[in-house]
């Protein structure tokens, strides 16, 4: 079925309750906000809609709630930020909770900066020695760095059976205007290691489960998922029974085309 293109959100406002945003491509460009989509978030709540923004960013919810009023966004706007690194903290709070992990345990950590990390005030360890790690976290890449010289290191780890939680599924991320190999990358070079590697984010069911009940359970079918990756958001929100918009100009839009095809299409996020 051809998608419905979209001169603006305004033309299906009210057939949704509650709309769920992707961040990067959609709202923003890491440096500055898209002004329609500023006007989009604003109309969209002036018309009654709960909103949440729904991202595969490997560091919590707070910072990324912090970055948006950063880049001009009314925190307001937003019932809830729900992150992929808020979740993968979630899941190590549950581990210690359980015995899975022990306190003091070693974690060896992949990430952009500590700044949000999902180890935040956790009683756990990093560490880049082997021996000493109990399981490895992989919440983002340091894009100055080649892949090969991050995942050298991991490969003995996954060869020893040691775990592997992904907090950013994402196989391409950008850093100045450029592209480069995501966290999701280093996650497939473990597996194909040996390792075995628990996936948190889209496309996975339980973000977007977590953003639905954040908002309040609405109804699958009344809620629109807004982003720019066919592989992650839309085909993610559809198995869910979501509604779904791809966003044409977003950073990933042409760079995956397999998953389903979405309900509609626009090329920015305007009102």
């Amino acid at each position: 079925m051809t998608p419905q293109r979209l001169s603006g959100v305004a033309a299906v406002a009210e057939r949704f309750d509650a709309v769920l945003l992707d961040q990067f491509g959609v709202l923003h460009d890491g440096r500055a906000a898209f002004p329609e989509a500023k006007e989009a978030v604003a109309g969209l709540r002036s018309a009654g809609l709960r909103l949440a923004v729904l991202s595969n960013s490997g560091k919590r919810q707070e910072a990324n709630a912090e970055r948006l009023a950063a880049l001009g966004f009314d925190p307001d706007d937003f019932a809830a930020v729900v992150t992929s690194g808020e979740l993968c903290r979630q899941r190590l709070v549950a581990a210690l909770a359980s015995g899975q992990l022990t306190e003091g345990a070693g974690v060896y950590v992949i990430e952009t900066s500590q700044g949000g990390s999902p180890l935040e005030g956790l009683p756990l360890a990093r560490t880049f020695c082997a021996k000493e790690a109990a399981l490895v976290v992989i919440a983002g890449r340091d894009t100055r760095q080649e892949p090969d010289r991050e995942i050298e290191p991991l490969l003995p780890l996954a060869r020893q059976g040691i775990p592997c939680i992904c907090a950013n599924p994402d196989l391409t991320v950008y850093a100045a205007g450029k592209a480069a190999p995501g966290p999701g990358r280093l996650a497939e070079a473990y597996v194909s290691a040996g390792g075995s590697v628990e996936m948190i984010g889209k496309p996975h069911a339980p973000i977007f489960e977590a953003s639905l009940d954040a908002l309040g359970h609405p109804q699958p079918a009344r809620t629109l998922m807004v982003g720019d990756s066919r592989m992650h958001d839309i085909a993610g929100a559809a198995a869910l029974g979501l509604a779904t918009l791809l966003i044409e100009s977003g950073v990933q839009a042409d760079r995956d085309s397999g998953g389903p095809l979405p309900d509609f299409v626009a090329s920015t996020l305007t009102w």
